[in-house]
């Protein structure tokens, strides 16, 4: 979304495909944290006029910080020289596309990233499944990080997607998980349509492998 003040025009993400993975795991560490924290708060309060203008005022906060971290603008910067109206008008305009955009997300089986075809195989856990150990060591791990991801931190989605997102018959090498690895610097740069398409195959895998789980039982 392109918006101009005093004659400059800036960038303002206005879909999934305009952020990266890296650059929502490294806003929620600068800024998402300290957002969470004030909400809880602001829930904890009694008084409902008090509430309501705490409430108005972090989402001001919210919006004047996510200008300064895709604008690379300087915070007492965008307070003195923006309109504080301008502002709000973009932010609500670009979270409600972009929220709308990931109520729609699904699980597909391939991506186009980078020029090049990306996969996800579609797990089928048996006997027979060709799932190897490490693999299978593996998406244990995810499952233990499951709660990373439900509270909004996407360090987990980009180990995931480091498992998960491969390229055409490429088998898992634990060097993907290797923070010095390309391959894992590559996922910082996954756009997060994409990311977040990962992180719904992590659920349907969860479930297939539960189930497993519990029709073996009942097999012995």
């Amino acid at each position: 979304m392109k918006f101009e003040v005093e004659g400059k025009k800036y960038n303002f993400p206005a879909s999934l495909r305009d952020i990266t993975l890296g650059q929502r795991i490294d806003f929620y560490n600068r800024f998402g944290k300290d957002h969470e924290k004030e909400n809880e708060r602001i829930k904890d309060i009694e008084d409902e006029f008090e509430k309501n203008i705490e409430s108005t005022a972090l989402g001001i906060k919210m919006a004047v910080d996510s200008f300064s971290f895709f604008t690379d603008l300087d915070i007492e910067l965008i307070k003195e020289k923006f309109d504080l109206n301008q502002i709000l008008n973009v932010y609500y305009t670009s979270t409600q596309l972009i929220n709308e955009q990931e109520k729609a997300v699904k699980l597909e089986s391939e991506y186009v990233w980078n020029n090049e075809l990306w996969y996800i195989e579609y797990p089928t856990v048996t006997a027979q499944s060709k799932f190897t150990f490490n693999e299978f060591i593996t998406a244990k791990e995810t499952i233990r990080q499951l709660k990373l991801v439900s509270e909004s931190d996407f360090t987990a989605l980009h180990y995931l997607a480091c498992v998960f997102l491969r390229k055409k018959d490429e088998a898992f090498n634990d060097d993907f998980l290797n923070p010095q690895s390309e391959r894992f610097k590559l996922m910082r740069e996954l756009p997060m349509d994409i990311a977040l398409g990962v992180g719904f195959f992590f659920f349907f895998l969860l479930m297939i492998l539960l189930n497993f789980q519990f029709l073996t039982k009942e097999s012995t």
